[in-house]
């Protein structure tokens, strides 16, 4: 084999150890690709399953945040019309405190005002004050004096008792002696046989005649049914004073005489005259 050969032979074998190198290169490598294939498709498979979650929190997020922007939005109106009641509540309290401050001012200035009012009051007070004491003074000494007034009333109704007896007595009396008199057709004199009205008549003294009242006109007269000899008692608000007999008659007025014995206080003008004097 001559030279050439010799390099033919030498180059065909290293383009065949080249070729084969070559062959073995692209077999492995054939095989890497493969597993980056899988690994690959493994990923994208991954990531496709990492999308659909993904995909379905957010279908779930954007539902949630529809739902809470509708929740935010309905909180905001209801926020919004609490908002206008509270502005509205604090404008009427503003107003209400402006129109207090204003009254509170006013009624400074009416005190400051009327400083000199209030301690005009004051002496006013003090002297209501010793006034009250004084009354309380007085109210004790009326009590005292309504005791005593009490004590005379149930004197002058023991006494307005003995006189109704003796004028019962008086009346049987003259009962028997009218029919005494009758008997031996006379008349009694009334002066002598003083009786009491047949019927309750009131009046009023007029007149006193006398000073010390032993003869007094009064308003009644024969138009009330009095007659000569009739016997009247006279009192003041419940104050038995006396009787008094009737002497002179005209027709709205009678002239009368006290009857000493039963005398128990002063007469005066104006004084009640009764036939039946009821304490």
């Amino acid at each position: 084999m001559n030279l050439v050969g010799k390099i033919f032979v030498g180059v065909i074998s290293t383009m065949s150890i080249v070729v084969l190198a070559l062959a073995l290169t692209i077999l492995a490598r054939h095989e890497d690709w493969r597993k980056v294939a899988i690994a690959h498709q493994e990923k994208v498979n991954s990531l496709e399953s990492d999308k659909n979650a993904l995909t379905t929190i957010n279908t779930e997020l954007s539902e949630q945040l529809q739902t809470a922007r509708e929740q935010h939005n309905a909180a905001i109106e209801i926020l919004t019309q609490q908002q206008s009641e509270i502005v509205s509540k604090y404008q009427s309290l503003f107003d209400a405190f402006d129109k207090y401050e204003k009254d509170l001012q006013k009624q400074v200035d009416d005190m400051t005002a009327n400083s000199a009012t209030i301690t005009e009051n004051r002496n006013i007070i003090e002297v209501l004050s010793a006034e009250l004491e004084r009354a309380r003074k007085l109210r004790a000494g009326y009590l005292r004096d309504l005791t005593m007034t009490v004590n005379k009333q149930y004197d002058q109704t023991s006494v307005i008792e003995n006189i109704q007896t003796k004028n019962a007595e008086l009346v049987a009396l003259y009962e028997k002696a009218k029919i005494v008199l009758d008997k031996k057709g006379l008349q009694a004199d009334p002066s002598f046989y003083p009786t009491t009205p047949p019927f309750v008549v009131e009046g009023i003294i007029l007149d006193l005649q006398k000073d010390d009242g032993h003869l007094l006109t009064i308003s009644l007269g024969t138009s009330d049914g009095l007659a000569l000899g009739n016997l009247l008692e006279v009192y003041r608000e419940k104050t038995y004073l006396g009787r008094i007999q009737v002497v002179a008659l005209e027709p709205n007025r009678a002239v009368c005489e006290l009857i000493p014995e039963f005398r128990r206080g002063t007469f005066r003008v104006g004084d009640n005259v009764t036939s039946q004097f009821v304490p």
